[in-house]
């Protein structure tokens, strides 16, 4: 099969297609187009995937941003989009197939071709306006559950994009409870950098770039003494400056995070003094 299926929306809003230089998109696509004449997989050899990419010059400097989007497994380098998209396709195929293969037989012929009768005597539904030969109409199966942790990463984390790559990439970190926290903490921290505040949170990596980079061990910028007021954004902000007194500015961006947990320091401190009160 060398015609397949493809989602055109999907690539133009996925990370490969935004993170990559041009350089790096060409070598990915040529990779993907050489699984796809290989059935899926493309051989765990260096000279192949170099040849494979379109120019054995660039194969060291793209290397590693090409393959984090592809997965090594026992029959070779996978590329999870791919492997649905062959999957689609082959579907599509084949129910194309079964379809002129039922066409024909209810067609039948002068000899008396059994199956023709029986499916003459037994005629397909009438299509309608809003219904095509090729229409799958089995029920979908549920929808994945997300990986566990992945909802609070996904509230906290700033920039809300691509949020079935972050799933994958999640998924594929599997991390356990201390790196969950780790990463938790890293994203509050790293939310009230100047990097990321800059342009409004232009510069703010995508959740699945940032996650296969490891970016939770990043060191936080280092900024002057003597000129936080200047650089910061928040200077002027009544909450921020109690958050930062009352928290160390921990609660980062979100204004609703600090009033929350005052809110609960307040409550605490007035069950507090009931409790001393009653005592007395």
């Amino acid at each position: 099969m060398r015609g397949l299926w493809w989602w055109i929306d999907r690539w133009r809003n996925s990370t490969a297609f935004i993170d990559m230089t041009l350089e790096q998109q060409g070598a990915y696509r040529n990779l993907l187009d050489d699984a796809a004449i290989r059935g899926g997989a493309l051989p765990n050899d260096e000279r192949i995937l170099a040849k494979a990419c379109g120019d054995q010059l660039a194969w060291k400097r793209v290397r590693s941003a090409v393959m984090a989007h592809f997965e090594l497994k026992p029959d070779g380098w996978h590329n999870d989009t791919l492997d649905s998209v062959i999957a689609e396709s082959q579907r599509r195929s084949q129910k194309q197939q079964n379809y002129r293969n039922r066409s024909g037989n209810a067609a039948g012929n002068e000899s008396g071709n059994a199956a023709g009768n029986k499916a003459s005597n037994n005629p397909r539904p009438p299509i309608t306006n809003h219904q095509s030969p090729e229409e799958d109409h089995t029920p979908k199966p549920p929808a994945a559950a997300p990986p566990d942790g992945f909802s609070t990463f996904w509230d906290v984390y700033p920039r809300k994009k691509a949020k079935a790559d972050a799933q994958k990439a999640w998924r594929r970190l599997a991390p356990d409870s201390e790196l969950q926290a780790r990463i938790q903490a890293a994203v509050r921290l790293q939310a009230g950098s100047q990097a990321w505040q800059k342009d409004g949170g232009q510069f703010v990596p995508y959740p699945a770039s940032w996650l296969r980079a490891g970016q939770w061990d990043d060191e936080p910028d280092r900024r002057p003494r003597g000129r936080i007021a200047e650089q910061d954004p928040h200077s002027g902000s009544d909450w921020f400056e109690e958050c930062k007194q009352r928290h160390g500015g921990e609660c980062g961006l979100d204004r609703h995070r600090h009033a929350l947990r005052t809110a609960r320091e307040q409550a605490s401190s007035f069950e507090f003094g009931r409790v001393g009160v009653g005592a007395n």
